[in-house]
């Protein structure tokens, strides 16, 4: 769906975004060009960087040909060890911020990007049918985020293709700023088993 827009061309300079994929549409009001986009709940795993497609960026050329991108996302960077191959991993924050969505942004002011309608509080890092192996050396995945203080921390759930899974969570908080990678401590999941148990149940409380 394309937002409606009065005049198509009211700046002076030409502008690209990142990624296609992502872009929605463009509504100009009150003299300004705002671009909207959409930001997915899951990314693909990709080596040493975030996954394909998963960041948006603004771009602005004099010519035409020639373009300085700007990124308005953030970075988590989590490291792991191992001995078991990850399927996936989910980020949440502990406040329950929202993590996807639409958002839009003022083409000349990349440093407030704006949520115009919530999506999910989960990140989902999806790492392939055969997964990322694990080593006692740290492997990076990297998650790209909006910009957002998780002031209760987050926490991530790590699947491995066996089905087991790992939570990990702090409470400290934990601030994802624009342009900026933000690296977590390695996490370790050598010589530990978790098991989930469900309990469900009608009355009030239980104990």
């Amino acid at each position: 769906e394309d937002y409606e827009y009065s005049n198509p061309y009211p700046f002076d300079k030409y502008y690209a975004l990142y990624s296609e994929s992502g872009f929605l549409g463009r509504y100009y009001s009150n003299g300004k060009m705002y671009f909207f986009m959409d930001f997915p709940a899951t990314q693909e795993y990709l080596p040493h960087s975030y996954g394909l497609e998963a960041n948006m960026m603004l771009g602005v050329s004099d010519d035409g040909v020639n373009y300085k991108f700007k990124n308005l996302m953030g970075y988590l960077k989590l490291s792991v060890t191992g001995d078991k191959v990850i399927r996936s991993i989910e980020l949440s924050g502990n406040n329950n911020e929202n993590l996807s969505g639409e958002y839009y942004f003022n083409m000349s002011d990349v440093y407030n990007l704006y949520l115009y309608q919530e999506g999910t509080g989960t990140l989902t890092l999806d790492c392939g049918e055969d997964g990322v192996p694990l080593s006692d050396q740290p492997t990076d995945f990297y998650f790209v985020v909006p910009p957002t203080s998780f002031e209760k921390g987050i926490s991530v759930n790590i699947t491995f293709t066996d089905g087991s899974m790992y939570p990990q969570s702090t409470t400290n908080p934990v601030d994802i700023l624009r342009n900026t990678i933000q690296p977590m401590g390695t996490i370790s999941t050598s010589d530990v088993v978790w098991q989930t148990v469900m309990i469900q149940h009608s009355a009030d409380s239980f104990s």
